[in-house]
């Protein structure tokens, strides 16, 4: 796969895991399912109610349209959840809109990597293994969230299937 040899090279790569999440699991998208690609699902982090929230908040809560894992391989993906309810978002006519999915959440890792990568170096300073650490970096970096399944049951926690290893910290 194409996005797994730029992992390798050093590049970091970050895909939306997908918005297939009522299909069930063994779904990844492709190009989120890579060696290293750091696959992103989504969370709803604002105050408002949807059909993941009981009347009571709970805080942040996975959406329920992310696409589960593990892959094919049984790798677990998606890898690590970000923002993607209601994001305000550039549409093509020029203006803005409240836009959910995964990829809302995906430039979310991607803008982090970026972060980083202007703080302390790039694939030029650290090598070909830049990619892989920072996947890993970010990746653990994630903060356990409350089982969502078309409804919000929160004594229990949510599957590293459906959300990585949690919401990014």
């Amino acid at each position: 796969m194409l996005a797994s040899r730029l992992v390798d090279k050093g590049i970091v790569v970050v895909a939306s895991a997908g918005n297939e999440g009522e299909i069930g699991p063994f779904y990844a998208s492709s190009g989120a399912t890579g060696h290293g690609v750091l696959a992103v699902a989504a969370a709803n982090v604002s105050t408002q109610p949807n059909s993941n929230r009981s009347g009571d908040d709970y805080g942040p809560v996975p959406v329920y349209f992310t696409t589960w894992g593990p892959t094919n391989e049984l790798l677990i993906k998606p890898d690590i959840t970000a923002p993607g309810f209601t994001i305000v978002s550039t549409v093509l006519d020029q203006s803005y809109d409240e836009l959910s999915g995964t990829s809302m959440a995906a430039p979310y890792i991607a803008g982090l990597a970026a972060l980083y990568i202007g703080e302390y170096g790039g694939r030029e300073f650290h090598g070909a293994g830049f990619a892989k650490m920072l996947h890993d970096r970010i990746a653990s970096s994630g903060s356990s969230l409350p089982f969502v399944n078309n409804r919000l049951i929160p004594k229990f926690r949510a599957s590293p299937f459906q959300v990585g290893t949690g919401l990014v910290d």
